[in-house]
């Protein structure tokens, strides 16, 4: 019998944008039989086949299933970044009337509003952590001699590599969650949440798994950099030591990569989000075929108006990440862009450019979901030395190159104090990486700011309680599997 995802009723929000299609019973690779019987033969019985099986979960991390609006439906099309963003102060969200996304603007989420949300951001994650327990238990079942010994090695780094990225959203977003290292449905299908703790253990071990196993190739032809490599693997875990507070493990690593010569900073912000950029360490590769955004990005095709200045906004940048900027700062200039739309001038974000403004369908693709890039690598190991070894001086060279490709010429001095040059880090991690993968949200929360900054933003008062630092388990999640327990608050 095979594994089939229960068929849930997808609450269509109120704008087209945004709206979600129903969904069917999906294989999560492409077999006949479940992985527990014929499928080592069948699936995993080549280096071709078995390549293919992986490919196939990335594809669906950043398109989704494709009668759906990527987007919303896919754990690395963008769900997460929109999300968080709002939840933090990054971006504010336009239309008043539809409540279940308004609601993470201003921090009131809900049991049962929310999870008309965060339903599909969970039910996409799992979707990705059955592929990748599959591809594991499939690779270490086969005996075929037509799956050698190096393709199973790197096969197995990838597949614990997107388990670890994987998990790494959703226990930040959600706490304590189901941690499943199976296929087997009747181990799973009523598994209570495990505690986060034993999440963060498991992210750790796959990780280091996944340094030692993946190549630094990136073993594709063209040269592209859409799956995860020896590089991808060290800049997650480094991303991973720095929650930890284990800057040292963390400064390592970061070091390793920046070291290694096989990436750069893109000369100028403009450039960033293109395909194949010198910046970037990871990216996938969307669909240009998609019918809801053609060659545009998922992200492009939500943030961006249509037509680009005058058209419906539906994101928008909130004054306090506009004021942040220094005067001079390309990042401001080329990565937002103004919008007259409602008859207030409002800045859309811009860091993604072809959007349904200029979506073609089929047409060549310019950009690239971007996963993991340089700067954000930079940024990590800034504040892992000052924070460990306190070595301000080489913090702040990091932060200075940042800040040379953004325009801002005159170099931090050193006569900064080092709770001065925290303070720059932060900073600068603030607009640099606004939008992309709640790393604003993460970080106030790690660092202990999130009530204090959040709670006095005038559109979340009054603050509905600390307790929506975590998402709410879906409600229908609830349902189907009583052993789950909600989050304190809801």
């Amino acid at each position: 019998m095979q594994h089939r995802y229960n068929i849930r009723k997808i609450l269509l929000l109120a704008f087209a944008p945004v709206a979600l299609a129903a969904g069917g019973c999906d294989k999560l690779l492409d077999i006949d039989q479940p992985i527990s019987s014929v499928t080592t033969a069948k699936v995993f019985d080549s280096n071709e086949k078995a390549i293919s099986a992986m490919a196939g979960i990335y594809t669906k991390m950043v398109n989704g299933e494709q009668v759906e609006e990527p987007a919303f439906s896919s754990i690395g099309g963008g769900m997460v970044s929109m999300l968080a963003s709002m939840s933090a102060d990054d971006y504010r969200f336009a239309q008043t009337n539809n409540r279940p996304i308004q609601d993470f603007t201003a921090n009131r989420l809900s049991r049962e509003m929310s999870s008309s949300v965060t339903y599909k951001m969970w039910e996409a994650a799992y979707k990705n952590i059955y592929d990748a327990n599959a591809v594991l238990e499939g690779i270490a079942a086969s005996t075929s001699a037509k799956l050698t010994s190096d393709v199973r090695s790197q096969l197995t780094g990838e597949a614990k590599f997107v388990r670890a990225f994987v998990y790494f959203q959703m226990v930040n977003l959600f706490g304590d969650v189901p941690l499943v290292l199976t296929t087997n449905f009747n181990e799973t299908r009523l598994m209570p949440k495990t505690p986060a703790v034993q999440v963060w253990a498991q992210i750790r071990k796959d990780l280091q798994q996944a340094v030692e196993l993946l190549n630094e190739d990136y073993g594709t032809q063209s040269g592209e950099r859409i799956k995860p490599n020896k590089s991808a693997a060290k800049a997650l875990l480094a991303r991973v030591y720095l929650y930890d507070q284990n800057w040292p493990g963390a400064a390592t690593l970061a070091k390793e990569v920046i070291d290694n010569g096989h990436y750069e900073l893109a000369g100028q912000p403009d450039d960033v989000f293109l395909k194949n950029s010198p910046e970037a360490i990871w990216q996938l590769k969307q669909d240009a075929a998609h019918r809801y955004i053609g060659n545009a990005s998922a992200e492009g095709s939500q943030l961006l108006p249509n037509p680009l200045a005058t058209g419906g906004l539906y994101w928008y940048l909130t004054d306090e990440l506009l004021a942040a900027f220094e005067p001079g700062d390309l990042r401001k200039v080329q990565w937002s862009g103004p919008n007259t739309f409602t008859g207030t001038v409002k800045y859309y974000p811009y860091k993604y450019k072809t959007g349904k403004h200029s979506a073609v369908a089929g047409g060549e693709l310019t950009e690239y979901n971007m996963m993991i890039r340089l700067a954000e690598v930079y940024l990590i190991r800034a504040e892992a030395v000052l924070k460990g070894p306190k070595d301000k001086t080489e913090a702040l060279r990091l932060v200075n190159l940042l800040r040379a490709r953004a325009g801002l010429t005159d170099p931090l001095p050193a006569t900064l104090t080092d709770a001065e040059v925290e303070a720059a880090v932060m900073h600068e991690r603030r607009v640099e990486l606004f939008g992309e993968w709640g790393h604003r949200w993460m970080d106030l929360r790690r660092t202990g700011a999130a009530r204090a900054v959040l709670s006095a933003c005038s559109w979340k008062q009054p603050w509905a309680g600390d307790h929506q630092f975590l998402y709410p388990i879906p409600h229908n999640e609830m349902l189907n599997n009583p052993n789950l327990q909600q989050n304190p608050g809801y």
